[in-house]
């Protein structure tokens, strides 16, 4: 069509809206199959367990239910994220090919700049869900709401603590998308049908921004009424060590199921 050309005119935006009804709608399927793996994968990177110490954790503590803890935020998070993310990615892609940009380059380009819009603006949906799904203790004994959220905060610094959190979800969804939507198009001119291109370009984008991925989880594991530590401070802390291959294999504890969790997702919108 005329949106995967090269040279555009102007912005197609039943394309662009179409784009983002399929992944507002197709990524619910594939959220609910996987979220036990974004469970798992949240719990791995919050703590040194391993992959069979985790399922063991969290089973022993909620039963097989508690692989789906979490599972009504996670949806919303999702499909906050998903419907604009491919509306306003591809938006801003057919805004940088108006600028003489291919098709290939403005796909890196434009959803690196959609990436971070979109990812600050669900973060605080994302951060609810690990609160709620790594069982995080609420002061008032109820489960974690957007209310029980900001009244935790109890002056300036726990604000700062909020954006922080959101700041960081922004430039890892910055780096994630730009890999993700640049590589999907690199692997579709390839010859791959649209749900293999799109579940590789997942698991690529995946393992390129897992530590930082790690980092922004380990913000979010932290309280409201707790300042997290700076992405930067817990990114060099993830890569000490012994050894460095040491320090390698513990900067991306937990990326296995990540793999599994995003392939699968992205994967189903393909099909949509």
């Amino acid at each position: 069509d005329a949106a995967m050309a090269d040279a555009v005119e102007g912005i197609d935006v039943r394309y662009c809206m179409k784009k983002g009804l399929v992944g507002a709608l197709g990524v619910i399927p594939g959220t609910i199959a996987a979220h036990p793996f974004d469970v798992l994968k949240i719990r791995m990177q919050t703590s040194k367990d391993s992959l069979k110490v985790a399922v063991g954790r969290i089973t022993a503590e909620r039963g097989f239910v508690g692989l789906y803890g979490g599972l009504g935020s996670a949806i919303q998070q999702k499909v906050i994220t998903c419907g604009p993310m491919f509306l306003v990615a591809e938006t801003c892609t057919q805004g940088m090919q108006m600028t003489g940009m291919t098709r290939g380059t403005a796909c890196f380009v434009g959803s690196a700049i959609s990436g971070y819009v979109t990812g600050f603006a669900a973060a605080l949906a994302e951060y609810r869900k690990v609160l709620n799904s790594q069982n995080v203790p609420n002061p008032s004994g109820k489960a974690w709401t957007y209310g029980e959220i900001l009244r935790s905060c109890r002056g300036g610094r726990d604000y700062i603590g909020i954006v922080r959190r959101l700041n960081g979800a922004g430039i890892r969804n910055g780096i994630f998308d730009s890999t993700f939507f640049g590589c999907q198009h690199l692997y579709q001119q390839k010859g791959l049908r649209p749900a293999e291109s799109y579940g590789l370009a997942a698991a690529t984008a995946v393992m390129l921004g897992y530590s930082l991925d790690m980092a922004v989880k380990q913000q979010m594991v932290v309280p409201p009424q707790s300042t997290p530590k700076s992405i930067l401070l817990l990114i060099s802390n993830l890569y000490k060590g012994p050894s460095f291959l040491r320090a390698i294999v513990s900067a991306h504890r937990g990326i296995n199921p990540k793999i599994v969790e995003f392939s699968i997702n992205y994967a189903t919108i393909g099909l949509s």
